[in-house]
Parts: C-alpha cells; structure tokens; sequence
C-alpha cells in the first residue's frame, strides 16, 4: 500500500505518498495459505456500517449502501492485508479497504497472550511494575539459545527496536 513501510529507491513508501508523488510499484509474490469468509452482508447502510464521521463523508459522496466482508486470513509474513482487501474488492468488481484487522497470532504469541492497552494502564496505575507486562527475550528464542548484547544492542532492544544477525553479527538462530 502507499502508506507503507516499503521502500522504493531507498525511500519509505509513506514518504511518497505524504509528499503527493505516486510510485511505480512492482507487485511481489506473497504466501497466503487461507483466506476464509466469515460473514458476507450486502446492501448495508453507510450509517449502519461506518463510523458516525467517515458514514456522513461516504454518504456525502452518493454511496447509500455497502458490502462488509468479514476474513479470515492465514497468511507468511510480508502479507499487507490492506493491499488483500483491496485487491479481493477488485475480483469482486468493486472497491475494497481494511474497516478492521486482528492479529490472530504472531510468531509464538497469540490474542490470549495480549493485553489492552487500558488494561496496561489500569495494572501501572495500581503500582505494578511495567517489566513485570512484558515477555522475555527467551519466549521467542529456543531454550538453548543464547544472546550477549552489548550496550548499543541492549538500548535498541529496550527502545523496541529490531536488531538484524547481518548488522550486528548476532550468532546464528538468534
């Protein structure tokens, strides 16, 4: 999608698209393993299926009704699922966006291991520790793995950011 982290000449996709420059960009090659339907309803009034604000400008527009899909995707990593419901709105001859998305699961993590945010919230404000909301390092790593970091590392890691094997020469698994 335009509003993405993707790059193009070393450049986010994003940057483009805030900057009102359209890009050429080249399809890629995704695994999807699912895609199921869950719910197709038809003919639905705007007002009944958008928010009170987006309903008004999409009806302003002369749309009186639509089609919400419900999916369910299984899908490898580096699936955009906006570009998906875009693309399954053209095969059904019509125009496709993303109302909402759930990550069902994530690498070792599922929804049930998830907090809300409120709930974060409501858990620091009674005095917990934060540390004590968040999963090891070691939950997405085999047990017999190990991972020295030095300071740079450690502070890339606490601030939420990735550190890559090939910029930091990690070992290998890590």
């Amino acid at each position: 999608p335009a509003f993405s982290l993707a790059k193009v000449g070393g450049k986010e996709l994003y940057r483009y698209a805030l900057e009102g420059e359209e890009v050429n960009v080249e399809p890629k090659r995704v695994t999807v393993l699912s895609c199921d339907v869950l719910q197709f309803d038809e003919r639905l009034a705007v007002e009944d299926a958008l928010p009170e604000g987006l309903a008004a400008a999409v009806a302003g527009e002369g749309v009186k009704t639509l089609t919400r899909v419900r999916v369910l995707v299984q899908c490898i990593g580096g699936v955009y699922i906006r570009s998906l419901a875009r693309d399954i709105g053209a095969d059904l001859g019509t125009s496709g966006c993303l109302g909402q998305l759930v990550r069902l699961k994530g690498g070792p993590f599922e929804l049930d291991d998830c907090l809300r945010l409120e709930n974060v919230a409501d858990r620091m404000g009674a005095g917990e520790d934060p540390g004590s909301l968040l999963w090891p390092l070691s939950a997405i790593a085999p047990e017999d793995a190990r991972l020295s970091l030095d300071p740079k590392q450690l502070a890339l890691v606490r601030s939420g950011q990735a550190i890559r094997r090939f910029r930091h020469n990690l070992p290998p698994g890590a």
